[in-house]
């Protein structure tokens, strides 16, 4: 506020407004305390391993403390943008508004306009093999311009089951192929829980009401509120703190993938060297950017198998793995 005021009293006193600024008797440093930056913590080897199991967890709807509803589906969608995140060191604002026309796959590629990048600038980044198969995952599910749309997320999901089995039921109804046992039978097949049942009665109601919640959430994103919080549910860090984990981990390895710090900058995106520099240099160095994000995501499978994965969640007797996952550690 102080340096706002000050600003304007400058701006009147330029155009000869006023004479002086009251701003100029004020003493600042006596009068403010100056504000202490606080940086997010880093992940640490072994939490990142405890959170990658427990991501894997989550992302299979296993004991994650979330709706029971939510249970039946297929896959969770916060779970995949985390798991997405940590392949991919991107701003979380930059995670949860990522469109398609963004995603440039024949090149594996990401390419983030200016107007959404922090520092003003257009923003590339290779994509490693792993992050690469959780977007084309979710370009099988692609509702609108958005990688990680509301549309997608459980609710939405849970309501478009729910939609499509009314809308099957009435069907049946109207052709006269209704038989005892079809609203169970519908149920199972869009993995539903059998409490909606009463959805099925004044048909036309429900179907009009959903049809119009659903095209409410096309072409919107998940709220980052809603995206922490659920993190905080399944006790899984902070998003902020996967950059910092990003930059430590791979100044340390630095001996075995023998790329000096600016290619670890770049992927950050990260201003490099003094405004003199940046204005000459505008190299890109994507080729060895490219090497740096498969290492990275050979680096994060490499931590966490899926035996060790097995092994901890069989102890539990949670689940059992899935050999054709594609997306799993």
């Amino acid at each position: 506020m102080y340096s706002i005021c000050k600003r304007i009293f400058n701006y009147a006193i330029a155009l000869d407004y006023i004479m002086y600024s009251v701003c100029d008797r004020i003493k600042y440093n006596i009068l403010f305390k100056k504000y202490d930056v606080k940086h997010h913590e880093t992940i640490h080897k072994q939490e990142l391993k405890e959170v990658l199991i427990t991501l894997h967890k989550a992302f299979n709807n296993i004991n994650s403390a979330y709706n029971r509803l939510y249970k039946k589906l297929d896959y969770n969608l916060i779970p995949l943008m985390y798991k997405f995140n940590i392949y991919v060191p991107l701003r979380v604002k930059n995670i949860i508004n990522l469109e398609w026309s963004e995603v440039d796959f024949n090149n594996k590629m990401l390419i983030i306009p200016a107007s959404k990048m922090k520092r003003g600038k257009e923003f590339k980044l290779p994509l490693n093999t792993q992050a690469l198969a959780i977007l084309e995952f979710m370009y099988k599910q692609k509702l609108d311009k958005y990688v990680f749309s509301l549309a997608l997320s459980d609710a939405f999901r849970y309501k478009r089951a729910l939609y499509n089995a009314l809308c099957e039921y009435k069907e049946l109804k109207d052709n006269g192929k209704c038989y005892h046992g079809v609203v169970s039978d519908l149920c199972n097949k869009y993995l539903l829980d059998r409490t909606l049942r009463t959805h099925f009665y004044n048909i036309d109601k429900h179907i009009a009401r959903l049809n119009e919640t659903l095209k409410k959430g096309l072409n919107k994103t998940i709220h980052y509120i809603r995206y922490s919080t659920y993190l905080n549910t399944i006790n899984i860090p902070n998003s902020h703190r996967l950059r910092s984990l990003f930059s430590s981990t791979l100044y340390d390895l630095t001996p075995l993938h023998k790329l000096d710090f600016t290619i670890i900058e770049m992927c950050l995106s990260h201003a490099i060297g003094n405004q003199v520099i940046q204005s000459y240099n505008h190299s890109e160095r994507m080729q060895e950017r490219r090497e740096l994000m498969d290492f990275w995501g050979n680096y994060i499978d490499s931590l966490v198998h899926v035996s060790e994965i097995k092994k901890a969640s069989n102890s539990q007797d949670l689940f059992v793995i899935n050999p054709n996952d594609r997306l799993g550690f």
